[in-house]
């Protein structure tokens, strides 16, 4: 065979390859005419944008080779560069590194990347954090190192320099001054606590009305404290002021026009626009020294990341010398998913195609959908576009997916795309092609049952679980889909945290740890009784412990029992024992673990065996992964370590349990995580998805499109000014509403710009959804509630909703509508029964007593007893306070803020009266009820408290809020804190309890009977420490009363 050098023509060939055209196959073609005509195979650079991928394309182009007489081609493929951009780069720098000034042995930063970068962060000096949380919290920001950490990405996935990124932020925040206030910022610049002082004169002006009963009124003055309380952003609290509103008919509301008058002001407030360019300016600095800060460790270190070897990448590119070299090693360039590259991925390719003869990118520009990665469609248009038609093909056919369906892809989204999405279908029509899934439902949780009730119908119609995939705009909605899906009994694969909760998880961490120190009789024990017969109500494990403990051997010397290895020479933890923890990798440990345990055989006895052998397979990954990160780290990989890293991960939900293969179940993924991928059925679900562009998330633009895609990008960084919080139930960060601001920022000219991208965007996510289905395709959605799906103009006409129950006929296409309507209260209808249930321990009815009591009790919830006690009550100094009339949540606040003032007691012994006035005022500013309680009444409590302690128990030492722990006489644990304590000269102890109920005196000795319960688990709490409790007192301050109980 005689391989040579052909140069052809430098020419660009752009392929456009939608949804099922067979671009993998065309690829292959492609190689196969070019060695055909005496291409050397190992000339060829190919990219892809995953691991996956480029193993298939690289596999199937070899096969191609293999066909006929050419083993010798095949075999000169494997010096050819192909795999992801970020593994061609690798390939070619440390092929050139000499030349470049590197290290051969260049290290990959694949992971703990973030985590060094948060250590970095932390390392910041103490006066320069205190800057810019101080400008944060006055804006806001929760979460400054994320932000950082994105600006910091975008930068370097731009290559921006650094006086560019400082100029581009304060742009930035300039932009957000003017949405702000078009005409500037006032010019009258009031002091800072000016809306403060208004909020104070407003409340006393309104506290001042008595005739006012009405409740607008006192949530009001409930609202105006708060805003004392230091809660939230400084400026937010300026959108909370403005919102205030009390009762007009007694002039309370009137009270508030001032106030809000100054609120309503706020975007024109100059302190506002300081803190916004501040904030900024403070930020870009930040990024750029944590950008040099990371440089210095990984070049210490000799480490590159995946952005750096891009960068590299387009370096070696641009040097004269080394591109000639590039020059004269290839000759074919294929780019594979050409519409998912970055900027700086464009920029790559277009220094290959300077370089190499032949160039062929391949994509579909309507499957682009990654823009939160920064990928750029209009960029990649752009370039598209300049190719000269003759250059330009497009594969035709579709040969994944049925006649009917491929025809209806096409009339929907005709309308909306540029390029004709209209494909050659080359599969045969069947019917029922369609479905449209109306919900019954008002909620998530119901909808994804009657999402449920339907795949259950599927499957009674004969449509294998293995079949169906659901596709989910985000991750919390197929966790929702997930916990219905359990209640219904239907399988299904997730990638979903959990893995050492299982059973499985937990006896391989079990076992690990007794690998790590076989002195540890828990993890013995834990193994021992995870593997025992769960139905008995005394396992054979513990009675084999217990036996060898009482016949262990004695001491002759302290007549002690002699130490020995728990469950020594059992014949199960005995493999174990077998294990070289110190010459094997984790990794190795783990599968060691793994057969030594012979979890195989244990997982098929249990049942669910596939899910259970991919837990095990997840184990091992994530055992991989954590080997990765500590040699990224520049760190040693130990088997303790791996355990703390399990640990860690169970802690923060991410010990995820990654999907099973071939298994008969739902795939549940979102829109994005499908791309690639295709199902006989698909069920298209997040259909009512239309929110909002998001204009204050870090995003690049190109101003204008030149042969250089990294020239001219724009960082549009704007600050949203009224603070952030984090959403408890999707982790994610919302923003303080104000519609009018969202809306001018709406309506900019960068506004509409994103508002058009994002729409795109998701139509072009919608047809991915769309053209993963291979026989049937679903839109799932509630009656009515459908705005995604209403983006394309023909839906209803084509699928017409208002049709009834059954099948109908679609126009022009050679399928069938169904039609279903579902309801979640049908879940009972179509529950599949399972006998695949984990049993761990005993069921109470078995063993005939509960198995377990709870572990910690609060003195507070203890039962009162008070029959054979006798009270005694001494009144105060002083007359009685009971606050005005406040809603009931106030009277928690109340107790909070007494109990406070109260616990400083023991330090405001030698405090004048202003010091305890001040206390008393910041006591009650905590919990915002400043004003319901002069702090003179605090004051007043206190001191005639101390007036009476000092006098009935003289010498006595004073402890307040004292954590107090001890067992419990009928199980588990006392776990509290006693208000406070007198220590008598004698060592006795006196116990004091304070309520803050706004009760008369009269009432008090029946009252306190209802906390005897809670003094005497005080009572036992120290006595099990060895105390003497010689008095037990429930003293209430506000009433100015101290019941003394005796028993």
């Amino acid at each position: 065979m005689r391989l040579k050098t052909t140069f052809m023509t430098n020419i660009l060939e752009v392929v456009r390859a939608g949804a099922g055209s067979g671009k993998t196959f065309d690829l292959c073609n492609t190689v196969a005419a070019a060695v055909a005509d005496d291409l050397d195979p190992a000339r060829i650079l190919a990219t892809t944008f995953t691991k996956k991928a480029a193993a298939e394309l690289k596999g199937r182009v070899q096969a191609k080779l293999l066909e006929g007489n050419g083993h010798a081609y095949a075999d000169r493929l494997e010096l050819a560069a192909i795999g992801t951009v970020h593994g061609v780069a690798h390939h070619l720098i440390r092929r050139y590194s000499i030349e470049m000034g590197l290290s051969p042995r260049l290290e990959v930063f694949e992971e703990g990347g973030n985590r060094v970068l948060s250590d970095l962060l932390g390392g910041i000096p103490l006066e320069r954090w205190e800057a810019l949380s101080s400008s944060a919290n006055r804006l806001g920001v929760i979460d400054l190192s994320a932000r950082i950490l994105g600006l910091l990405g975008v930068k370097r996935g731009n290559r921006i320099s650094d006086d560019v990124f400082k100029a581009q932020m304060t742009r930035s925040a300039k932009r957000v001054c003017e949405i702000l206030a078009p005409d500037g910022p006032s010019a009258n610049e009031s002091p800072i606590n000016m809306l403060f002082d208004l909020a104070d004169e407003s409340l006393a002006a309104i506290e001042a009305i008595t005739t006012d009963t009405q409740k607008n009124t006192a949530e009001a003055k409930q609202k105006l404290r708060s805003l004392r309380s230091g809660k939230g952003s400084l400026w937010g609290t300026y959108l909370d002021a403005g919102k205030i509103a009390a009762g007009k008919k007694s002039g309370a509301d009137a009270c508030l026009d001032e106030l809000r008058l100054h609120a309503a002001e706020v975007r024109r407030n100059p302190a506002l626009h300081a803190d916004v360019k501040e904030f900024s300016r403070l930020l870009a600095e930040e990024t750029i020294a944590l950008d040099s800060q990371f440089v210095a460790y990984k070049t210490e270190r000799g480490l590159v990341d995946f952005t750096d070897l891009e960068t590299l990448l387009l370096e070696l590119l641009n040097d004269e010398t080394l591109a000639k070299r590039v020059s004269k090693d290839y000759d074919l360039v294929l780019v594979d998913e050409f519409q998912d590259t970055n900027p700086l991925q464009l920029a790559i390719f277009q220094g290959l195609r300077a370089l190499v003869p032949r160039n062929r990118w391949v994509g579909d520009s309507r499957q682009a959908i990654y823009g939160f990665r920064d990928t750029d469609p209009r960029l990649v248009s752009e370039v598209w576009d300049r190719v000269p038609e003759k250059d330009r093909s497009t594969l035709p056919d579709n040969h994944r997916s049925q006649k009917g369906l491929v025809q209806l892809v096409g009339k929907l989204f005709s309308p909306h795309f540029d390029e004709d999405p209209t494909q050659n279908p080359k599969k045969p029509a069947l019917s029922k092609g369609v479905e449209r899934w109306l919900f019954d439902s008002k909620n998530n949780p119901d909808e994804a049952c009657a999402l449920g009730c339907g795949i259950a119908h599927l499957h009674a119609e004969g449509t294998a679980f293995g079949d169906i995939a659901i596709l989910e705009r985000g991750n919390a909605r197929l966790k929702s889909l997930a916990k219905a899906f359990d209640e219904l009994g239907i399988p299904y694969l997730i990638e979903s945290p959990g893995l050492f909760s299982t059973r499985e998880g937990e006896l391989l961490l079990a076992g690990m740890r007794l690998v790590a120190n076989r002195n540890d009789s828990l993890a013995a024990a834990t193994v021992l009784h995870l593997l025992s017969d769960a139905s008995k109500a005394t396992p054979a494990w513990i009675v084999d412990r217990l036996k060898s403990l009482a016949e262990a051997p004695l001491d002759d010397e302290t007549g002690r029992p002699l130490f020995e290895l728990p469950w020594n020479s059992n014949t199960t933890i005995a493999p174990l024992e077998t294990i070289d923890k110190h010459s094997l990798s984790p990794s190795l440990v783990v599968q060691q673990v793994i057969e030594a345990l012979a979890l195989p055989k244990h997982v098929h006895a249990w049942g669910n065996s596939a899910r259970r052998c991919s837990n095990l397979d997840s184990a091992v990954r994530h055992a991989r992964d954590y080997e990765a990160l500590a040699f990224s780290g520049d760190g040693s990989a130990t088997l303790n370590g791996l355990i703390l890293y399990f640990e860690q991960l169970a802690a923060e939900e991410a010990d995820l349990r990654f999907t099973p293969q071939g298994h008969d179940a739902v795939t549940l993924m979102t829109y994005h995580g499908a791309k690639g991928l295709e199902w006989p059925v698909v069920v298209l679900s997040g259909l009512d998805s239309d929110r909002d562009p998001d204009m204050w998330k870090p995003v690049v633009r190109s101003s204008t499109f030149d042969d250089d895609p990294l020239l001219n990008r724009e960082l549009r960084s704007w600050i949203w000014p009224y603070g952030e919080s984090k959403n408890f139930f999707t982790g994610k960060i919302d923003r303080k509403a104000d519609k009018p601001l969202e809306t001018a920022a709406l309506s900019t000219l960068e506004g509409i710009d994103q508002g058009i991208r994002e729409s795109d965007e998701n139509l072009r996510l919608l047809y991915v959804g769309c053209t993963r289905a291979k026989q049937k395709l679903v839109f799932a959605h509630r009656h009515g509630k459908y705005k995604s799906l209403s983006k394309l103009s023909i839906a209803d006409d084509l699928l017409d909703p208002t049709q009834g129950e059954g099948e109908h006929g679609i126009e022009g296409v050679d399928t069938t509508l169904v039609i279903r309507h579902l309801s979640h209260d049908a879940v009972d209808d179509f529950r599949i029964e399972t006998d695949d249930h984990q049993t761990w321990f005993a069921d109470n009815a078995t063993i005939g007593v509960a198995l377990s009591i709870p572990r910690f009790y609060s003195p507070s919830s203890a039962e009162s007893m008070d029959e054979n006690f006798t009270f005694e009550c001494t009144s105060l100094t002083g007359e009685s306070f009971f606050p005005g009339k406040v809603d009931e949540s106030s009277f928690v606040m109340i107790g909070d803020a007494v109990h406070s003032y109260l616990a400083s007691l023991p330090s405001l012994a030698t405090a004048d009266e202003s010091i305890k006035t001040a206390v008393a005022e910041r006591c009650l500013s905590a919990f915002s009820v400043t004003g319901i309680i002069p702090a003179s009444v605090l004051v007043t409590s206190g001191d005639r408290f101390t007036a009476w302690g000092e006098a009935a128990y003289p010498g006595a030492t004073w402890h307040a809020e004292v954590a107090v722990s001890g067992p419990r006489d009928g199980g588990g644990q006392w776990d509290g804190a006693i208000d406070l304590i007198f220590k008598l000269p004698t060592g006795e102890l006196v116990v004091v309890d304070h309520k803050s109920s706004p009760i008369r005196r009269d009432s008090c000795e029946t009252k306190a009977r209802e906390y005897v319960g809670q003094l005497l688990a005080y009572e036992e709490i120290l006595k099990g420490a060895d105390a003497t409790v010689v008095g037990k007192l429930i003293h209430f301050p506000l009433a100015g009363v101290v019941v003394s109980c005796n028993d």
